[in-house]
């Protein structure tokens, strides 16, 4: 047939990475299961951090779920050995809350649960200090 949009109607057109279709080609990622993930929010526009999970010291540190309502939970693992502090500030810099004494070995998971109860929604900051360094991600409380 004389179809000027597929030239050589015996050609096979396979989906995924081989494929030279664009139309076939589709792009994915897989991540491990963290404690929390049932609650991910798959909307684009309450996306709130653009900050890497791992920073350059190997430091992961994220906040799931966010945005958060009466109960979020905070992962931390780091390279080294670890005694942080966690502090829950509001945009005018007024601390809310403090968790102490968050103990890991090194390459060891912290998973601390935070309760929000009292918080009123709003934009507010989760300060992480390890060592004497200070690591921040955004939290959103609805």
């Amino acid at each position: 047939a004389d179809n000027e949009e597929n030239p050589d109607p015996n050609v096979t057109v396979m989906l995924g990475e081989g494929s030279e279709d664009e139309m076939m080609l589709v792009y994915f990622a897989f991540t491990f299961y963290l404690p929390g993930d049932e609650n991910i929010v798959l909307d684009s526009s309450i996306l709130i951090t653009s900050s890497p999970v791992v920073d350059e010291s190997g430091l992961y540190f994220n906040v799931s779920p966010n945005p958060a309502n009466g109960q979020t939970s905070v992962y931390i693992n780091s390279n080294t050995s670890t005694k942080a502090s966690l502090r829950l500030i509001e945009a005018q810099g007024r601390m809310m809350k403090e968790w102490l004494n968050l103990d890991a070995a090194a390459r060891q998971w912290i998973t601390e649960s935070l309760d929000l109860n009292g918080i009123a929604a709003g934009m507010y900051f989760l300060s992480l200090e390890i060592d004497g360094k200070q690591t921040v991600r955004k939290l959103s409380v609805y």
